[in-house]
């Protein structure tokens, strides 16, 4: 039995793997369209870059430890991996990991490890002028401010206000069911996903007369608009992009990554959206990534590319929010969430 289990978490995971390295040329041929530009081919933000990044000479970063600023992208990994798996149905009740608490401490591990990442870096495009500042006013200073400092500090503030209001959202659904854990949410919106089967024109039409997502409700309605804009904070996409915007701190705490850490990198940020959006398929429509029913895995994997659609078009037409804009739409946002959780109580 275990093993049965690892080998079909293996499928799982490869399937996302595999839909991880398309999810960023998907976005950027998006935005590319939207902005009247043809933009580059599907597989190059993505798949090629990786594939790329692996054949490229390796560096050391300039950071207090090199090894450990490397091994973080990996945690990231691995975090938003197990994600992905204890939302599955294989792992439903396995030692009570399926639970929203469970997936909010893995989403904070990720988010934390970019406040990390940006204090074991010191980038050297930090390195203060060889001559002095002489221009009046300026504030004599024997301190250096990296880039990655800046973006750890901002990566605090965004870890403490700017993706609260998703894990509220998160919330919601499971407050209706009346559960902390995955299958009650799941199965009291599709009750078939105990079941196996194949495609076909009788079950989906079965599915459809079964089918009863929360989304479609008045607090779940409000949710999905909460959990699009957490989407867009968790994965650092513009206008949410402030902890590494190119126009100010290049990359961030990510900006020492070369070679096959980069690669790493990039392929995280594509899982990261693999991963978000399945969270929301399962969680806010009853549709799990469910390798025994083919009808309910199509229904899943044709739906991931919305969200990461819906983020290239936001993207497309959106600057860069500094904390003046992002703190009240926060918090308008975590009020939004708290007056569908009340709804939801209420009987909506």
């Amino acid at each position: 039995m275990i093993m049965d289990l690892l080998l079909d978490s293996f499928t799982v995971l490869a399937i996302a793997f595999a839909f991880a390295v398309f999810l960023p040329g998907i976005e950027r041929k998006v935005q590319a369209r939207i902005q009247r530009r043809y933009g580059p081919p599907v597989t190059t933000p993505g798949l090629w870059n990786i594939a790329k990044a692996f054949f490229k000479q390796n560096v050391t970063p300039n950071s207090p430890n090199p090894l450990m600023y490397q091994l973080f992208v990996l945690v990231s990994i691995t975090s938003v991996s197990l994600i992905l798996l204890i939302s599955n149905p294989l792992w439903w009740g396995f030692l009570g990991f399926s639970s929203v608490f469970a997936v909010m401490g893995l989403f904070k591990v990720e988010e934390v490890v970019y406040l990390f990442m940006g204090s074991f870096s010191k980038s050297i495009m930090s390195l203060k002028m060889p001559f002095p500042d002489l221009i009046k006013g300026a504030k004599e200073s024997d301190v250096r401010r990296f880039f990655e400092e800046i973006s750890a500090a901002r990566s605090l503030k965004m870890i403490t206000l700017g993706s609260f209001p998703i894990y509220v959202a998160l919330f919601v659904p499971f407050a209706a069911a009346g559960s902390l854990f995955i299958p009650n949410v799941v199965i009291l919106q599709n009750p078939l996903v105990v079941l196996s089967g194949t495609i076909s024109l009788e079950s989906i039409m079965v599915l459809l007369s079964m089918w009863t997502p929360f989304l479609l409700t008045v607090p779940g309605i409000i949710c999905a608009v909460v959990y699009f804009i957490g989407y867009n904070i968790l994965t650092n996409t513009r206008p949410f992009d402030i902890i590494k915007p190119k126009i100010d701190v290049i990359e961030g705490p990510v900006m020492e990554y070369a070679s096959v850490w980069r690669g790493f990198y990039v392929f995280f940020t594509g899982l990261l959206s693999f991963t978000l959006s399945s969270l929301f398929i399962t969680v806010f429509l009853g549709i799990p990534l469910l390798l025994s029913n083919q009808t309910i895995l199509f229904a899943h994997l044709l739906l991931i590319p919305i969200l990461p659609i819906l983020s290239a078009t936001l993207k497309a037409f959106s600057p860069v929010f500094t904390f003046k804009q992002i703190l009240p739409i926060s918090m308008a946002s975590s009020a939004l969430a708290f007056i569908a959780l009340a709804l939801t109580y209420a009987g909506f």
